[in-house]
């Protein structure tokens, strides 16, 4: 009878742990949510809106970038939702180039780059988010 009750539990705790497995965008979820994208983003858009960015948010931004560039995945739309927000950041990287060279059209551009990337990358994040995954806020 302990027997059974051992089968019983070791049967019952694999199927609860394979029941909570997250699928990648809830760990792609996680990722960023762990990064504070959202926030890091929307500084730093907002900053440039109100007449450029400040040195640390400048810094922040190669920070950023090379955080992340530490995600490891491998589901297609992760990767198309992450390369987005990679393309965000190297956009508002270039916008501090431009902006430093005085160079007003490229830096707009830069800018607008950043901008429909980080738009781009979020609505897919919110669209996969109602398919049963992302759950996060802008």
């Amino acid at each position: 009878m302990k027997k059974f009750w051992l089968v019983f539990f070791i049967i019952l705790l694999i199927v609860v742990c394979v029941a909570c497995a997250s699928s990648p965008v809830d760990q792609y979820a996680n990722f960023i949510d762990d990064l504070d994208l959202f926030t890091r983003m929307q500084t730093a858009i907002g900053q440039i809106e109100e007449g450029g960015m400040s040195l640390y948010v400048k810094t922040d931004m190669n920070t950023l970038q090379k955080d992340l560039q530490t995600l490891q995945a491998n589901d297609s739309n992760v990767l198309e939702i992450h390369a987005h927000f990679l393309n965000a950041v190297q956009a508002l990287r270039d916008w501090t180039v431009y902006e430093d060279a005085n160079d007003a059209e490229k830096a707009q551009a830069a800018y607008q780059e950043a901008k429909e990337q980080f738009d781009a990358g979020f609505l897919k994040y919110t669209e996969l988010g109602e398919d049963g995954g992302a759950s996060g806020g802008r």
